[in-house]
Parts: structure tokens; C-alpha cells; sequence
């Protein structure tokens, strides 16, 4: 592996880390605006909230895995490591 190579690997990997980190505030911020929007004045369980937030967050990493099958579909990747990368992602979201 070239050092530019190496170089380019690393910096990808630090803005993927800093997006992983930056998702969790995100998170928070915004589901406590659908919160404050969406249920403006309307008494819901705790149970109920945690499942609203649950879809959203659903609704979140569909999303994500819709673009991620997108951009695998240029034949870059082996039948193996999608069926890997799949199960992987159902086992993480179940």
C-alpha cells in the first residue's frame, strides 16, 4: 500500500468517526423536535414515546441502508461480502 494510499484510508476512516459521533447529538435533537412539534401538548407514556422514537430511528438507518445498497451496486463488492454485510446489519438491528 502507497503512503498516499494509507494517508487517504486514514483520513476517510477519521470523518466516518466523526460522523458516527456527531450522530448521537443529532439523534437526541431531533427526536426531541419531532417530540415538541409532532406531540405539542399531548400526554404520552413513556412506553409510547420509546416506540415513537424507536420508528424514527427506523426510519433513520433505513434510509442509510438504502444508500448504502446504492452505492454497492457498482460490483465492487463480492456476492460473499454483501450476503456478510446484510446479515450483519439485520443480526445489529434486530
Amino acid at each position: 500500500m502507497s503512503t498516499r494510499t494509507a494517508r487517504l484510508a486514514i483520513f476517510v476512516l477519521g470523518l466516518c468517526c466523526v460522523g458516527w459521533g456527531f450522530s448521537f447529538p443529532a439523534m437526541q435533537i431531533s427526536a426531541a423536535a419531532v417530540d415538541r412539534v409532532v406531540f405539542h401538548g399531548v400526554s404520552l407514556t413513556i412506553e409510547a414515546r420509546l416506540a415513537l422514537r424507536g420508528g424514527f430511528n427506523a426510519w433513520r438507518f433505513g434510509i442509510a441502508g438504502l444508500i448504502c445498497a446504492a452505492l454497492s451496486l457498482g460490483g465492487k463488492y463480492r456476492r460473499e461480502e454483501l450476503l456478510g454485510g446484510t446479515l450483519v446489519g439485520v443480526f445489529f438491528g434486530l
